[in-house]
């Protein structure tokens, strides 16, 4: 969820995406350091790192923060196609289960002309050894 916390960052602060990017890296550095969990992570921790990274402090708030961190609404902002939101999921599960019934259609098919094949030898076979 780091790209979420950046894109809060560029969307709340107006912070260039890379700055954002570099200040939420070593605020995931931090927290692995320290053993913090990411859904413990704070703005103070990420106010930490940019004053290690700019000198100052980008000041998100905890509730842009609690949200980035959010893994549900994480997942819902990904729409794009093959994307993990429950739409984009649904869909997806639904042209696969469409495409399953085409291929066990399509398997049905080729094992029975292969029976077929299979029994036409078998009569070939038969009268080569009956002549």
């Amino acid at each position: 969820m780091a790209p979420d916390v950046a894109s809060a960052l560029v969307r709340e602060k107006g912070l260039p995406w890379r700055i954002a990017h570099q200040i939420v890296g070593i605020a995931v550095r931090f927290a692995h350091e320290r053993n913090i969990k990411p859904l413990e992570a704070t703005p103070e921790l990420l106010d930490e790192a940019a004053v290690e990274y700019m000198g100052k402090p980008v000041g998100l708030s905890a509730e842009a923060m609690r949200e980035a961190l959010d893994p549900r609404v994480a997942v819902s902002r990904r729409t794009l196609y093959g994307g993990p939101a429950p739409e984009q999921t649904a869909a997806l599960a639904a042209d696969a289960a469409g495409r399953l019934d085409a291929d066990v259609a399509g398997v049905r098919d080729l094992r029975s002309r292969l029976d077929a094949a299979a029994a036409r030898l078998e009569e070939g076979i038969d009268r080569f050894v009956g002549a």
